[in-house]
């Protein structure tokens, strides 16, 4: 706290406001250690780091990527398209070339797996700002390792979700 001096017409150094929110006798104290401020403040504990390096980065990406790319491209269309282009920003995939499938008519973007030396075929999406945020937020879970992967994998595995795929897809019989 700073406080005027009392008397205006006193020597110049008491014209100067003065603090009274501290200790005057600990003060001396500190100044004879040559300390130029004194304040306490309370530190916010260090966030931690997403990841330790791109290494670790771009494997974890990519066994993202991976994952869903074997599972089933066509239902994870949207979540594979934008990995795709963080995965070549990263250096993990690399452009090829990009055509139209003439049975969907869809855009097709094919790149090349730097990691597993493959080619990589991904079809074109239109992602909405929602579904864009989502799928950020996966990564930056993913990233961070709070993303739950493996509960989710289970509960989609799980027998009750099973049977209720099984009586969603029509299988034919042979």
């Amino acid at each position: 706290m700073l406080v005027a001096s009392e008397d205006p017409g006193a020597d110049s150094d008491l014209d100067l406001p003065r603090r009274e929110d501290y200790c005057v006798q600990c003060w001396e104290q500190q100044r004879a250690k040559d300390y130029v401020g004194f304040w306490l403040t309370k530190r916010e504990p260090p966030q931690p780091r997403k990841v330790q390096n791109r290494r670790e980065r771009n494997a974890r990406l990519a066994a993202y990527f991976d994952y869903f790319y074997r599972e089933d491209p066509q239902a994870h269309a949207p979540r594979l398209f934008f990995l795709s282009h963080l995965l070549m920003r990263y250096g993990v995939l690399k452009w090829r070339r990009t055509d139209i499938d003439p049975a969907t008519g869809r855009e097709r973007v094919y790149y090349h797996h730097l990691i597993n030396d493959e080619e990589v075929v991904v079809d074109g999406v239109e992602l909405s700002d929602d579904e864009l945020v989502a799928i950020k937020r996966e990564v930056d879970e993913l990233l961070a390792g709070t993303l739950g992967l493996e509960k989710r994998l289970e509960s989609e595995s799980s027998p009750e979700n099973e049977s209720a795929r099984d009586a969603q897809s029509p299988q034919s019989e042979s």
